[in-house]
């Protein structure tokens, strides 16, 4: 996919090199005659294989996702070997790998074009309130709100941890 020769003369490229190098990159890649070509073929909840950059520096390698959403010069794929979403340029599509029938397409577009609530604010809480949020590592911690600050909520876990969350961040918890 990738020359290795090509990758050991960027390694000794200088940084406004590769600075220029990336601008040129970055508009080639947002080319409308780059990207209508792949853009007609995707559909939301399509099966595709996407270029990505594993973490530990070696070369870039090809994974699978399923389409999320389709933007203007990017598309968003919920990748099967990590989970996550990512926002791709077209470019880094590599071909689809199913069609995806009409029973497929129709929840994920459904959810992707669903009203998002407004993201939830300071006057949305009170102290003493009950919420949960995700941490950095994606675990659910539940605990209530001590205090409300300007931008975030400071708030006791239930483990004995306090953290200061973001309000579009907390979930209220309902007690039944």
């Amino acid at each position: 996919m990738i020359d290795p020769k090509l990758i050991e003369r960027l390694d000794r490229a200088t940084s406004e090199e590769l600075y220029a190098l990336n601008l040129v990159i970055e508009r080639l890649l947002s080319d409308p005659r780059r990207i209508l070509p792949t853009k007609v073929q995707l559909h939301i909840g399509q099966l595709v294989q996407y270029v990505a950059l594993p973490p530990n520096g070696q070369l870039p390698q090809a994974r699978n996702g399923r389409v999320i959403e389709l933007g203007v010069t990017t598309v968003t794929v919920h990748s099967e070997h990590d989970r996550r979403y990512w926002k791709l340029p077209y470019g880094a599509i590599l071909g689809t790998i199913d069609a995806p029938s009409p029973e497929d397409i129709e929840p994920v577009r459904a959810a992707a074009t669903r009203a998002v609530p407004h993201p939830l604010g300071r006057a949305d809480f009170m102290p003493g309130q009950r919420v949960v949020f995700d941490d950095r590592f994606f675990s659910p911690k539940l605990g209530h709100i001590t205090r409300l600050n300007t931008k975030t909520a400071t708030v006791q876990c239930e483990d004995g941890t306090s953290w200061r969350v973001g309000y579009a961040l907390l979930r209220p918890v309902k007690d039944l």
